[in-house]
């Protein structure tokens, strides 16, 4: 991809500028797509809805939204330690999306096997497992990609225009969504096949677009990677950077208002018994939300910076979870559903939320330790992952409200605590004042 002849330095820039404006060309279009691919893949949606249906276990739903980030957050560990090791950053992504991003497409034909509601359940999580396995692999090395290819002033707009036009996306892709589930001369195989099937497709045109990223020429680690001394440099990067240590706290405690908001799409069919319409209908609205969510998000991090994208985030969450509540104690089965249609449109705006984390803790990073701080908040975030599978048990068992509760909470203390978060700017000059 690179020559080893000895270019000038204005040549150096001109060649660095179109890397930039190259890799913002194709990364716009394939978050978007990937993003849009995710509406027919969402567990904390449609799926939720495909496994409430056809098996009637909330556990079973709770667990297929903790499969999706175990899965995507324990290649990190590995990956996150040895991704300066890797020598083409753009191909190694490649291979990778190209291989696992199609595997939903194998639902078609399981849909139309006499496999029980169970076995096909299994074999949804087993391709999810490899699915988001493989948007594990590709995760830091795609960020640490980003925040090396693209100028920090222009990434949450990158972001925010994935999310915004994935939002475009994921509406038309709701519209279809609505259709085929509302359309009543269809079967349940033949509607899932379907929903799942265009997912993976959609995925596989994001992959493809992954081909034509590119990086900047950088020197490779001299010595051999060994996991255990990579390991053990880890600790260093917390004890120098309290503003990395703080935002991983937030992000842990505000991992328990995250895992019950999914749970929002379950709450209003089962909790006031929804037709089929009135479910699709809160599908889409909060498909809706992802669309909303792409703009708002995208817009704070660039006006007001990603410390305010994670406090607003909190303040969202914490909105969510306190009208799910009203509805149970005050208002009960007698709750409008437009109010319903809210609480799920506000579950899809506060579902892009993860911006603000994933952007700060690129405006912290020190140059060359952009994976290591990665991969720490992948460590901190890890056991948040059966949170949950405890929210589905926890529904299942008792009910809702305690869900809820224990959501308000987390978000209220996550707010609180994002007031200890310092900006980039602030921390810079803390760092001139030190020295």
């Amino acid at each position: 991809m690179f020559t080893n002849t000895k270019k000038s330095e204005p040549e150096q820039i001109m060649d660095e500028y179109k890397i930039r404006k190259r890799n913002i060309i194709f990364m716009i279009p394939e978050g978007t797509l990937i993003f849009t691919a995710f509406t027919f893949l969402d567990p904390s949606s449609v799926v939720a809805v495909f496994i409430d249906s056809t098996t009637g276990s909330l556990q079973l739903a709770g667990a297929a939204i903790a499969v999706r980030w175990i899965s995507f957050l324990l290649p990190q560990f590995f990956i996150g330690l040895y991704v300066n090791n890797i020598k083409n950053l753009p191909r190694f992504i490649s291979i990778i999306t190209l291989a696992l991003r199609p595997l939903p497409l194998l639902m078609i034909p399981i849909m139309f096997t006499g496999f029980d509601a169970f076995s096909k359940v299994l074999l949804l999580l087993i391709l999810f497992t490899g699915f988001f396995a493989g948007e594990g692999l590709v995760n830091i090395p795609w960020w640490d990609l980003f925040g090396r290819t693209i100028p920090g002033d222009s990434r949450g707009r990158v972001i925010g225009w994935q999310q915004f036009l994935g939002g475009i996306g994921s509406l038309a892709g709701g519209f279809v969504i609505k259709f085929v589930l509302d359309t009543a001369s269809m079967n349940t195989p033949l509607k899932y096949s379907i929903i799942f099937g265009l997912g993976g497709l959609i995925a596989l045109f994001s992959a493809l677009l992954m081909l034509s990223l590119r990086d900047f020429p950088r020197e490779m680690p001299k010595e051999n990677f060994r996991f255990a001394s990579s390991l053990k440099t880890l600790p260093s990067h917390l004890k120098g950077n309290k503003s990395l240590a703080m935002i991983n706290i937030i992000q842990i405690i505000s991992g328990i208002s995250a895992a019950v908001i999914p749970m929002s799409i379950l709450f209003s069919k089962n909790s006031f018994g929804l037709n089929t319409n009135q479910v699709s209908t809160l599908i889409y609205l909060q498909i809706a939300g992802n669309l909303a969510g792409g703009l708002i998000w995208g817009n704070l991090s660039h006006r007001l910076g990603n410390k305010y994208v994670v406090m607003i985030s909190q303040i969202l969450g914490l909105a969510i979870h306190i009208t799910a509540l009203i509805c149970i104690m005050v208002i009960g089965r007698l709750t409008p559903f437009a109010v319903l249609g809210f609480i799920l449109f506000l579950a899809g705006i506060y579902s892009g939320s993860w911006l603000g984390f994933s952007n700060y803790i690129l405006d912290i990073s020190r140059e060359g330790f952009r994976s290591a701080y990665m991969l720490i908040n992948c460590i901190f975030l890890f056991p948040s992952t059966l949170f949950y599978y405890f929210a589905g048990f926890v529904a299942g068992k008792t009910g809702f409200m305690p869900l809820y509760t224990a959501g308000a909470v987390a978000g209220l203390a996550a707010f609180v605590l994002s007031f200890r978060l310092k900006s980039p700017v602030q921390i810079a000059e803390m760092k001139v004042v030190n020295t």
